[in-house]
Parts: structure tokens; sequence; C-alpha cells
């Protein structure tokens, strides 16, 4: 080593490391050397393993930090993998929000699953078929009568809240509002009900040109991660209802909020 600088040293890789190799360490605390420290020895077994070395570099904490505890600016050790491989951090915000790394951890808001129309059976009224769109893919629900379908549908079970949306437009010339209304049960093993019927969701919605998505707010049998029985039609009954012809229904959206 007589002469020769730091970088002119012949490369030492990882995987040739032994355990009593030696490492110098300058000891800032020892002024016997010199005023700016004392050089020593110390060997990688001794570097990696005491716990009062790996205490200072390595988190050694028993307290878990919960979810709701950690702060956007929190900082995460990552390997960088590379040539060579380097030691980064990232912030807490920026790996739950950043797209390139949300799409792969977590699902995000906004997930969502489609019961076509088509696939659920009548259950009350005479619906009449509708393939104007192919697929068999909806119901005409009359004005002045009530006329409901059933389905199910597997709720996932890493959704917490979800909203539901009708898909339905006029299929007529008339104009005026439309009432829907849902009725759901949780299905336990897919065949017994599991709880009682939750309350009726029902809403106004008015119509348009184009499909319209109507949002009904979710009910609080929402059977996550669960098989959710369901009823949803029109009560063209209902005084709310003032559309004097059908209405088309495609299906239901099911969209993740959280």
């Amino acid at each position: 080593m007589t002469n020769k600088r730091i970088t002119e040293l012949t490369a030492l890789d990882g995987d040739d490391v032994a355990d009593n190799d030696v490492l110098a360490i300058v000891d800032v605390s020892d002024t016997t050397m010199a005023a700016s420290g004392t050089t020593k020895k110390i060997t990688v077994a001794e570097l990696v393993t005491d716990s009062a070395l790996t205490n200072k570099f390595w988190p050694n904490s028993t307290t878990a930090l919960t979810g709701a505890n950690l702060a956007n600016g929190d900082r995460l050790a990552v390997l960088d993998v590379g040539s060579p491989d380097v030691a980064k951090y990232i912030t807490a915000d920026e790996l739950a929000q950043g797209s390139q790394f949300s799409s792969r951890f977590v699902p995000k808001a906004g997930d969502h699953l489609f019961v076509p129309g088509g696939s659920m059976s009548i259950l009350q009224g005479s619906p009449a078929a509708d393939t104007t769109l192919g697929l068999g893919s909806g119901w005409l629900l009359d004005a002045s009568a009530n006329e409901l379908l059933s389905g199910a549908i597997a709720i996932p079970s890493w959704w917490a809240t979800y909203h539901v949306d009708v898909v339905w437009t006029n299929a007529g010339a008339g104009s005026g509002d439309v009432r829907f209304q849902m009725w759901s049960s949780s299905l336990a093993d897919g065949v017994t009900a599991s709880g009682s019927s939750s309350p009726a969701v029902d809403f106004t919605a008015p119509v348009q040109d184009v499909v319209e998505h109507s949002r009904l707010v979710s009910s609080a049998n929402m059977a996550i991660g669960d098989v959710l029985g369901f009823y949803v039609g029109r009560i063209g009954t209902a005084a709310p209802d003032t559309l004097g012809n059908d209405c088309l229904f495609f299906g239901l959206r099911f969209v993740r909020a959280s």
C-alpha cells in the first residue's frame, strides 16, 4: 500500500469479503496519534453484527409505524439496483401517488366492475330484452310500472368503500325523470343470506340524449370480499318518475371509492 492512493488499490468485490477482513477506521475520540483522531482497525463481522453499530445504521425499533401515522414526507429506504447498486430514499407520498408505483402496488380508487343487464334475471314485471347494441345488452323498462331484475357480484376484498352507477338511456322521444331503486344482501358462501336485506337505495335521474351514469349511494351492507346479491329496477309508479316512455337499462357499474 506504500505510496499508493486508495483509488489505485485493487477493488474487492462484496462477494469476496470475509468476516475477518479488516477495515481502517479513524477513532476521533482517541487523539493519541493526532488531534484529528487515531487510525484503528475493525473486522467486517464486528462492523456488520455488533448491535452498538447496527442500531446506528439500520432501524431497530419494535414500534410499528401504521398507515395512519405515516406522513407524506416520511422517507423509505430503497436500493436502486444498477452498476453499482446505490442506496436511496423515496418519500411516502411519492410511493403511494406516483403513477409508476401506485398502479403496481395498490388498486386505485376508480377501479370498477360492470354487471351487464343481460346477465340479470327478471324478478318483477315484464321488461323486454333489447338487443339494439348487440350481445343482449339491455332491458326496456316500462313507464308507470315497477319492473325489477336480480343479479349478483363478488366484491373484491381489497375494496374498502364503493358506489354504484346505473347505466341507462332514454329509449323514446319523451322527457322527464326516471326513478330507479336497488336492494342488496350479502351472501355467505354464495348461497345463504348472511344478514337482512339492506335498505333500498333510490334516486331520480334526468333523461339525457346519451347514456347516463346515475350514482347510487352505497348501502350499509357492502359485502366487501363477499358475494352481493341485488335487485334493481325502475319504479315507474313512483311520483318522481315522470318519463312517459321506456328507458333502456344497460347494467350496473360498481366503482371502488377507497
